[in-house]
């Protein structure tokens, strides 16, 4: 009786861990895409500001050289 009982509680532990494990895996799959994203939308934010910093230097310089000239 008790051995089956133990039988029972141990399957059932088996189970709950195996959905637990189950679950985290689902959580840092979420985290991962996550950190994906940011890296990604960083990225591109990041060569955005560089094109258009770029275009203000270049304004910068032409009208530099206007006044100058």
């Amino acid at each position: 009786m008790t051995s089956k009982l133990r039988s029972v509680a141990e399957s059932r532990f088996a189970a709950i861990t195996r959905r637990e494990n189950a679950a985290m895996s689902d959580v840092e799959a979420e985290r991962q895409a996550m950190r994906e994203k940011t890296e990604r939308l960083r990225a591109q934010r990041l060569a955005h500001e560089a094109k258009t910093t770029a275009k203000h230097v270049a304004r910068l310089s032409e009208r530099r050289m206007a006044t100058s000239a």
